[in-house]
Order: C-alpha cells, then sequence, then structure tokens
C-alpha cells in the first residue's frame, strides 16, 4: 500500500490530510477498512476525479519509466530481503521515495485537467497551509520544550564518572558512542550471551515510550529489558521529568554471563 502514498498523497501534500481525517474517524487506525477506504479507495479516487489521462510526452515518459522502476525494484528487493521479526520493507521505507518526490510532483501537475486546475489548486493550498502550520507547530513545542533525551544522555555520562568499569545498556546507543569515556562501554540490549571479565557497573537504560524500530513484537524490548533487570538485580536510580526514561543500576562481577534473550527464556517466549 505504502507506493500509494509515495506516488500520489505525500508529494502533493494529501497524506497528513487523509491520515487526519482517519484518525477522527477510526482512532485506532488498525482495522482493514481504515487501510482499504484512506489508504487505497480515497487516493484513487482523488486521482480519477483530479486528472485526465496524461498525455505521454517525452517528460511524462521519463516520469512514468520512474516511477515504474523505483516500485518494481523496491518489489523485487523486499521480496529478496525479508526477515520474519521485522515489520519492515524496503517497499515501506520512505527515504528511498524522497529523491524523486518533485519529479512525481511535477508528474501530476502537468496531468491536471485544466477545467480542474482552481479545484486542485484551492486542495493544494489548503493541504500547503496545514503542512506549514505543523512545522511550524513541531518547530514551536521542540523550542519551548525539555529535552529528555539530552537529559538522559547528561545523566548517563555524570553517573559513569564512577571508578572502574561502567557499561551503559541501552535500545539507542548513539549518543554514548559519539562522546566515548574510556571506561565506558555502550551497547544495545544483548541477543546472545555476554561474559563480565572484570568488576563493573551496569547501568540499564529503560525507554518505555520509544521501542526498538521495525521490530514486529512491540513488547520485546520490555522482555529484554526485565530479563537482565531480574537477572543483576538491578535498581531504579532515575527517572525523566515525565517519565519518558528510566536508569537502573546493578554492580556486577567476572562470574556474571549477560544473556537478555536466554535469560527467562519462558517469559520470553510466552
Amino acid at each position: 500500500l505504502y507506493p500509494i502514498d509515495s506516488l500520489f498523497a505525500i508529494p502533493l501534500g494529501l497524506e497528513p490530510l487523509l491520515h487526519r481525517v482517519w484518525r477522527f474517524l477510526e482512532p485506532s487506525t488498525h482495522a482493514v477498512a481504515g487501510h482499504a477506504i484512506f489508504r487505497v479507495a480515497l487516493p484513487v479516487v482523488l486521482i480519477a476525479l483530479l486528472f485526465q489521462k496524461p498525455r505521454f510526452d517525452s517528460l511524462m515518459r521519463v516520469i512514468a519509466l520512474l516511477a515504474i522502476t523505483l516500485v518494481a525494484f523496491l518489489a523485487w528487493m523486499t521480496l529478496r530481503h525479508n526477515w520474519d521479526f521485522v515489520d519492515w520493507s524496503f517497499l515501506d521505507e520512505p527515504r528511498y521515495y524522497r529523491p524523486f518526490l518533485p519529479a512525481f510532483l511535477l508528474g501530476w501537475l502537468l496531468a491536471i485537467k485544466p477545467s480542474r486546475r482552481k479545484v486542485t489548486a484551492v486542495l493544494l493550498t489548503i493541504a500547503t497551509l496545514y503542512l506549514a502550520q505543523a512545522a511550524a507547530r513541531f518547530e514551536w513545542s521542540a523550542l519551548r520544550s525539555d529535552d529528555e533525551s539530552l537529559s538522559l544522555a547528561l545523566q548517563v555520562r555524570a553517573m559513569c564518572r564512577e571508578p572502574g568499569r561502567n557499561v551503559i545498556v541501552d535500545v539507542d546507543v548513539s549518543d554514548y558512542i559519539t562522546h566515548p569515556q574510556p571506561n565506558v562501554i555502550a551497547r544495545e540490549y544483548p541477543t546472545e550471551a555476554i561474559a563480565i571479565g572484570q568488576p563493573a557497573t551496569i547501568w540499564l537504560v529503560r525507554r518505555p515510550n520509544e521501542p526498538t524500530a521495525y521490530l514486529l513484537d512491540h513488547d520485546a524490548d520490555r522482555r529484554r529489558f526485565e530479563a537482565l533487570r531480574t537477572q543483576l538485580g538491578a535498581t531504579r536510580v532515575w527517572v525523566s521529568r515525565y517519565g519518558n526514561y528510566e536508569i537502573y543500576r546493578a554492580k556486577c562481577h567476572p562470574s556474571v554471563i549477560l544473556s537478555g534473550w536466554r535469560v527467562g527464556a519462558k517469559d520470553l517466549l510466552r
């Protein structure tokens, strides 16, 4: 379903409007009917109402060939590379469409019927204004609100000033790797056994509202965290202002083996 969004709704700016109406009528946005109406039927109806069969001059041929080739290649990559436990595919990835969005927009604008240009102009103006206010609200909110992720990174770095080896276990370790410290090891939640070769302080970071991206099992992060917390006997030592981040601390000895998926196997497979 995603190519319909990327080839039509996103280039014309209609995607947020369609999804806003969708969420208003169906807050869960999970029912098959919602997908069928707002991601298939409604875009197809809009295409039929606003555009005529384009004249395939040289420019339109290039744009059509570009769209067909891109979708066909991404579809082949999706079939060639897929994983049972991942909710992601090449065909669903927005970044592969973005370089070509101006071409798709130009193609739709060239296909507009002259008699419907005023209606199309009104619709596109509404979409543009909606996107502009959404962008302004997002930037204003980001400027006014506290950056809890920055607070998390600063807190972890402050805690890791303790003497000895410090090990940070988190869903996202990019902040800690970008600013490394000599006595700190940062790694994502383990999926295999890890032996502790010397006494160390383990810092477990929990992100209740930021699950690992693209995992089909949305409860995997909680189970991995609970498995390690139970094994290590970690205690909570810090909570962010709005509760989006938590830090747990545990002291480990060389005999400890971290095994995020293997510990509590019955719970993990439940």
